[in-house]
């Protein structure tokens, strides 16, 4: 092989040359006679070095068939791109004459061929050959063969240019599970990490992908570091996988106090907060346990309990059962009972059927009369439905990426009691009316760039009925809500929300941000029996602010200051502060 080299000592770009566009501005080829840009699948070697250059052409060709293949010559321009023209005669292309195999047996010669693109009568193309190569080990590794190993045992001449594939095969035991031990765990099960990482006992080690067990086990969110699983075989096939990993803190203790302003002579600067505990892993199998209390403004108070499990069972069922109780004021107490029960129909989809208990009973306030009939209803209600549930982010905590949407649509029948005044009497009335009833939301997360994030999401509440009753409404505004307005200051048959914030993170999981949200009421036309219907209406109310979440020593740390058109002033805002410890 004749050819020209020179040595040069110029710029290259940040890229490292990486693209076939790049490769075109600095070197020149010229194929048969014929030019041609420089081949997208070689990565351009550095200006300074015409022979990488020409070494990376000739194995390129030889590559894709073309034994022969040479760089007769090249010739340098010192000046500007491109710095030199490479002379490439590629000659005759070799041919696939058969592909044969050895020393297969546990899967059929059909079915090793249908996983290959190489076929009898096409040009020898390495590129090819090394993509069917991996498909052949993937094919094992789907049969629980993870140590089969595929080569190329031998190219024999099969008359002119045509050589045939002789490819050997190794394919090693079928490989079980024996067992799982974690290194680094202490409050873990095994078998929890084998049901998260969709792993099953005594079954063949089917589709084995250490990095994928990894992330599996990462995402779960139980753990701060997972490395890849070390495997142990036994002589009769039987294998064992040891996880390093460590664990995060059992549980978290979340505290967010409200600053909310003077609403004027008769209203001074008052306080409102909830406390959170969240428990995880608990007795080592990914349970979940939260309780949260809130203090409304007013005497007003709820309380939640959620318990979860996972793996009902062990198997791939996933129960949940929440309580919440709310004491407003003296008017009435509400408890809610709701139980459902989820199955992952596809990764991170999980499908749940629920069944919910809801009971009110009116205080002294709620059963004084007004306008002829009682204020609150004494009422119980029944309601079964059906939800979904993904979670399609890159972390559990703080996301960078990803989708996050929960939609659960319920219906049942209410009955309510309440006494109303008939001509001297007063009575007690029942009705049964049907519920709908809609509760959702979703959040996407867009990254714009290595430290910005882009959040957009939306919220809503729905309830449908013949007739509403105040007890029936939700509630809209707050820290969790809408955080330019007071803690419940809207109330609705329908209460949603829009949200877009932008992150700056100034680490991995620490970020100041600046919100925009709107939220939507439409309140219903109420029953007052002697005077007629209370008209219902419908109304918007914007609010914006800004804010930072901090991870420090003594916690996460989340500061956010809003405030909406009606405040009068930036001194009218609200202000949260939440502290999350680690337990």
């Amino acid at each position: 092989m004749a050819w020209c080299a020179a040595t040069m000592s110029l710029a290259v770009g940040q890229d490292g040359g990486r693209s076939g566009d790049a490769g075109a501005e600095r070197w020149a080829v010229v194929v048969d006679g014929t030019p041609e840009v420089w081949p997208a699948l070689v990565e351009p070697p550095s200006p300074d070095s015409v022979r990488a250059a020409a070494e990376a052409l000739s194995h390129h060709y030889q590559r894709q068939g073309y034994l022969q293949a040479t760089v007769d010559s090249a010739t340098v321009h010192p000046n500007a791109p491109p710095y030199a023209t490479f002379y490439v005669t590629r000659g005759p292309q070799t041919t696939v004459d058969a592909v044969q195999f050895t020393g297969h047996d546990a899967l059929a010669e059909a079915a090793l061929r249908r996983a290959m693109q190489l076929r009898a009568g096409q040009p020898l193309d390495q590129y090819v050959l090394d993509a069917d190569l991996q498909a052949l080990r993937a094919a094992y590794r789907a049969e629980g063969y993870p140590l089969a190993t595929v080569h190329v045992d031998a190219l024999a001449p099969a008359g002119d240019d045509a050589v045939a594939v002789t490819l050997a095969i190794e394919e090693g035991p079928q490989l079980w599970l024996r067992a799982i031990e974690l290194d680094g765990a202490e409050r873990t099960n095994p078998a929890y990490v084998a049901r998260a990482a969709g792993l099953t006992y005594e079954a063949p080690l089917r589709d084995y992908d250490p990095e994928a067990l990894r992330t599996a086990l990462q995402d779960t969110g139980l753990f701060a570091q997972v490395e890849a699983p070390a495997l142990q075989v036994d002589p009769d096939g039987g294998a064992t996988l040891t996880f390093a990993l460590e664990e995060r803190p059992p549980g978290v203790f979340d505290l967010v106090v409200g600053v909310l302003p003077d609403g004027g002579a008769e209203e001074s600067t008052s306080f409102v907060g909830s406390g959170r505990l969240e428990l995880e892993n608990l007795f080592g199998g990914g349970r979940e346990a939260d309780l949260a209390l809130d203090r409304r403004p007013g005497r007003s108070s709820t309380v939640d309990v959620r318990l979860r499990d996972p793996f009902v069972f062990g198997q791939a069922l996933d129960a949940e059962v929440v309580f919440a109780g709310e004491q407003r004021d003296s008017s009435y107490s509400a408890r809610t009972y709701r139980g459902s029960l989820g199955y992952e129909v596809r990764s991170n989809w999980h499908l749940r059927g629920s069944v919910r208990r809801a009971v009110t009973r009116p205080g002294p306030q709620g059963q004084t009369l007004q306008d002829g009939t009682q204020r609150v209803a004494r009422s119980s209600a029944w309601l079964g439905g059906v939800g979904l549930r993904i979670d399609q982010t890159d972390r559990r905590r703080v996301p960078r990426q990803g989708l996050r949407a929960d939609v659960l649509v319920e219906q049942g029948r209410q009955q309510r009691t309440r006494r109303t005044v008939v001509g001297p009497d007063t009575v007690r009335t029942q009705s049964t009316t049907q519920q709908t009833r809609l509760d959702g939301h979703v959040r996407t997360f867009w990254p714009l760039g290595r430290r910005h994030t882009l959040v957009l999401g939306a919220e809503a509440r729905a309830l449908f009925a013949d007739t509403y009753d105040p007890s029936d409404l939700f509630r809209l505004g707050g820290y969790a809500s809408l955080r330019g307005y007071d803690e419940d200051r809207f109330s609705g048959r329908v209460v949603g929300r829009g949200l877009a914030e932008y992150r700056l993170f100034v680490d991995r999981v620490s970020f100041v941000f600046a919100f925009a949200e709107i939220g939507g009421v439409d309140r219903p036309a109420m029953e007052r029996r002697a005077g007629g219907r209370q008209a219902g209406r419908r109304s918007w109310h914007p609010s914006a602010g800004i804010g930072t979440e901090l991870s420090t020593g003594l916690g996460r740390v989340n500061i956010s200051y809003a405030m909406n058109p009606d405040d009068g002033g930036p001194a009218n805002g609200r202000v949260h502060v939440g502290l999350a410890v680690a337990l």
